[in-house]
């Protein structure tokens, strides 16, 4: 549980900090790995999608770069951690009944955005390297 907290005030603070431009490769591991428990699966899984949903104020140029950068990212996290912990579908389905259209649906759903995405994420990572 500690683990889960830092890592999120970690993420929390990625998109903010351009010191930390490049996710420390322990930490994205840590987001996307094998989850010791469903609890830190969900816990990853709702500050995800928190991020995704998050509305941004408009800024400068810079801003709507790096926002636009860390929705690709996210994305493919989600992606990535929903393939690396699929002993917890039953739960996840039980769990997010009403939400989501189920654990392998929503898995489908992220695969199929970052694919069709995958231009656009390309050139905002370009950009965002140029900050």
């Amino acid at each position: 549980m500690k683990m889960m907290k830092y890592i999120l005030a970690v993420l929390m603070v990625m998109p903010c900090a351009p010191v930390l431009a490049n996710p420390v490769p322990e930490m994205e591991k840590a987001v996307i790995s094998e989850h010791k428990s469903y609890q830190d699966f969900k816990e990853t899984f709702l500050f995800l999608i928190a991020k995704l949903t998050e509305e941004h104020e408009e800024g400068s140029d810079e801003e709507n770069v790096s926002n636009a950068h860390w929705t690709c990212v996210n994305q493919q996290e989600i992606v990535k951690m929903f393939n690396n912990n699929k002993k917890y579908k039953k739960q996840f389905d039980q769990e997010f009944a009403k939400e989501y259209p189920g654990f392998d649906a929503t898995l489908d759903g992220f695969q199929k955005s970052v694919l069709e995405m995958k231009t656009y994420c390309d050139q905002m990572q370009a950009e965002y390297d140029k900050i």
